[in-house]
């Protein structure tokens, strides 16, 4: 494994962090652990995206969407959720 930037650490770390936080709100149970493909979809869309305007118009572009499920995919990656996401056992990657 390769060695990562401070500053991409840290940024998967606070991605983690918000979307754990969204988690533990909705009080269903979901974890980073165990989230999947549609909750967090769900997330990005009423929780990330309205909180995260862009520079110059009033939705972020795919670049800051793309920026971050990448955050979120390396520190999935980094807690051992590799590889494709599996629905019948919540295991994999749930960026991919």
């Amino acid at each position: 494994a390769h060695a990562l930037a401070n500053d991409t650490r840290e940024r998967q770390e606070k991605a983690a962090a918000a979307l754990a936080t969204w988690l533990d709100s909705l009080g269903e149970g979901a974890s980073l652990q165990d989230v999947g493909p549609e909750l967090l979809l769900v997330y990005m869309e009423v929780r990330w995206l309205p909180t995260h305007p862009g520079r110059k118009q009033e939705h972020c572009g795919p670049s800051a969407i793309k920026g971050q499920l990448s955050a979120l995919s390396g520190w999935f990656e980094r807690a051992g959720r590799c590889g494709d996401y599996e629905p019948d056992t919540g295991r994999g990657n749930p960026c991919f």
